[in-house]
């Protein structure tokens, strides 16, 4: 093994490791940089929570587990909460869901601070929502980054272009990037 001059280039003769850049991609929504397209926020980030809560709640009732209960003064049940493949599913989901809303905040040019929002009962939880799941980013870049670059799924192509007229103005900018 040759000596190293500096931690840097003994890291350059390192093969890489397989799977590696799978981890990365996966470590992304534990880091809150740069920007991300809603189209890429919905289908990166939103359907999988669903589906991975949804698939929690029912593995919850079809392994039989036990769900806490909200009960009031006189004993009635309020409402049934999760059991704990849901309550592990929130865990996992917290910290991506931050840093994919700030992601969807830069992709507007907001800062993170209007997370902050959240604080404010139900009105403040709305806006966040709106802002996060249905104003569209801008197309040029920010102090956070280049607009991100339009998603190539082919199957989704066309209903994407129909929704998002700004879809195409994001294609003609890669465009003139190359």
């Amino acid at each position: 093994m040759p000596a190293c001059d500096s931690l840097s280039s003994c890291h350059e003769e390192q093969p890489p490791v397989a799977g590696q850049e799978d981890m990365v991609k996966f470590w992304d929504w534990y880091v809150p940089r740069g920007r991300v397209s809603r189209q890429e926020f919905w289908l990166k980030y939103v359907l999988p929570s669903i589906l991975l809560s949804v698939l929690a709640a029912w593995a919850d009732g079809a392994l039989g587990l036990p769900t806490t209960s909200t009960v009031s003064e006189s004993g009635a049940v309020i409402g049934d909460s999760s059991g704990p493949l849901s309550e592990l599913a929130s865990v996992f989901l917290f910290v991506p869901g931050i840093a994919s809303f700030v992601t969807r905040l830069h992709d507007q040019g907001d800062s993170a601070w209007l997370l902050l929002l959240a604080l404010i009962p139900l009105v403040g939880v709305l806006l966040l929502i709106v802002f996060v799941l249905f104003i569209r980013g801008g197309n040029l870049p920010n102090r956070y980054g280049p607009a991100p670059a339009p998603m190539r799924w082919p199957w989704l192509g066309r209903a994407l272009r129909r929704a998002d007229p700004s879809h195409d103005d994001a294609l003609e900018l890669e465009a003139q990037r190359r």
